[in-house]
C-alpha cells in the first residue's frame, strides 16, 4: 500500500508542477497580447489599417490563449487538491481506526486518562480534515470567479485607437458608439 500512496504523492506534485507551468505561459501570453495591442496603436497612427487589424487580431488569440493557460492551470490545481485531500482523508481514516480500537481497548480497561489522550487525538485529526475541507472550498470558488468575456476585433481596435487619439473613420463610428454606452452602462453598476 505504501507503493500507491507514493504513486498518488507524485502525481500531486506533477499536477501542481504542471499547474505552475501553465501559469507561466499565460502571463507569457498575456505579455505577447499587450506587445500586439501597442504594435495595434503603431499600425494604427501610422494610417496602417491592415497591419493593425491583424494586430488586434494576435492581441484577441493571445488573450484568449492566456485566459486558457489559466483556467487550465485553476483546473489543474483543484484537482491536485482533491487527490491531496484524498490522500490526507486516506490517512486520517486510518488513524481513526487505529484510534476506535485503542478506545475499545481503553474503555475495557476503564482507563479515563487513556481516553482522553485518544479523545484528544480525535479532535484534532477532525479539526484538520475541517480546515482542508475549507481550504479545497476556497480553491474551487477561486476558479469559478477566473472566468473572463472574450473581446471581437472591432473594439479592440477601437478601444486602442480611443485610448491613442487615433481616428479610425466612418465605419468605425458605431463601434466607438457601443463602446462609448458599454462604458455609461459599466458606470451607472458601479
Amino acid at each position: 500500500m505504501g507503493g500507491s500512496k507514493s504513486t498518488l504523492e507524485d502525481q500531486i506534485f506533477e499536477l501542481k508542477f504542471s499547474s505552475k507551468q501553465l501559469a507561466r505561459e499565460s502571463d507569457k501570453a498575456r505579455k505577447e497580447s499587450e506587445k500586439a495591442k501597442a504594435d495595434c496603436a503603431k499600425a494604427l497612427k501610422s494610417n496602417l489599417r491592415e497591419n493593425a487589424n491583424a494586430y488586434a487580431q494576435l492581441a484577441i488569440a493571445k488573450h484568449n490563449q492566456s485566459i486558457q493557460m489559466a483556467k487550465l492551470g485553476a483546473k489543474l490545481d483543484v484537482v491536485a487538491s482533491q487527490l491531496d485531500m484524498q490522500a490526507k482523508t486516506m490517512n486520517v481514516t486510518k488513524e481513526m481506526a487505529a484510534i476506535s480500537q485503542s478506545l475499545s481497548l481503553a474503555l475495557q480497561k476503564m482507563d479515563v486518562d487513556k481516553v482522553a489522550q485518544i479523545m484528544d487525538q480525535f479532535a484534532e485529526q477532525n479539526q484538520q480534515l475541517n480546515l482542508n475541507s475549507d481550504l479545497m472550498n476556497q480553491v474551487m470558488d477561486q476558479q469559478q470567479d477566473s472566468v473572463a468575456a472574450p473581446m471581437a476585433v472591432q473594439d479592440l481596435m477601437a478601444q486602442i485607437a480611443d485610448e491613442n487619439q487615433v481616428q479610425l473613420g466612418a465605419e468605425f463610428n458605431d463601434v466607438k458608439a457601443v463602446i462609448a454606452e458599454k462604458k455609461v452602462a459599466k458606470e451607472k453598476e458601479m
